[in-house]
């Protein structure tokens, strides 16, 4: 296990070669199609696994390495979810989250919090500055992706 914990790096629909194949995930609702999210994480590691999952779903994914970037990227190119860890330098995550709040073009982009932060307190403050959801690192893919696929659909 990575010092991140449990990303369930192997979705289940990798399959050795012998054994019955996996079932086939449920239809996304079509919301995929050319959907743009930008990953907000100082960390490489969780950045490049993020990026991975995501375009593997058929998502275009940009990353941003810190706050100030990811609010550069995100007023340049209008993504359609943004997924931002809290601990950044530069610009944290609330602040980037207030940033985007604040502005009349980009406030209505939904924006995930995903964490390590798992005290009460920093998931209130995340509702409360304006966060559509909040996951909690260590995160099970399948059920980030629903709550992106859900995020996407509101």
């Amino acid at each position: 296990m990575s010092k991140h914990g449990d990303f369930r790096h192997h979705p289940a629909g990798k399959s050795s070669t012998t054994g019955p194949q996996p079932q086939m995930a449920a239809p996304r609702l079509g919301v995929v199609g050319n959907k743009r999210i930008l990953v907000a994480d100082e960390d490489p590691v969780t950045a490049r696994f993020l990026k991975s999952l995501l375009e593997r779903e058929g998502y275009e994914v940009t990353l941003a390495e810190d706050g100030e970037r990811a609010l550069e990227l995100t007023r340049l190119s209008r993504p359609h979810l943004i997924l931002s860890d809290l601990t950044m330098p530069y610009r944290d995550g609330y602040g980037l989250l207030r940033e985007i709040r604040q502005d009349e073009k980009l406030a209505g982009i939904p924006l995930i919090i995903l964490s390590v932060r798992d005290r009460e307190a920093d998931i209130v403050r995340g509702f409360d500055e304006g966060a559509d959801d909040y996951i909690v690192k260590p995160f099970h893919s399948r059920e980030l992706l629903a709550r992106i696929r859900h995020a996407l659909t509101r």
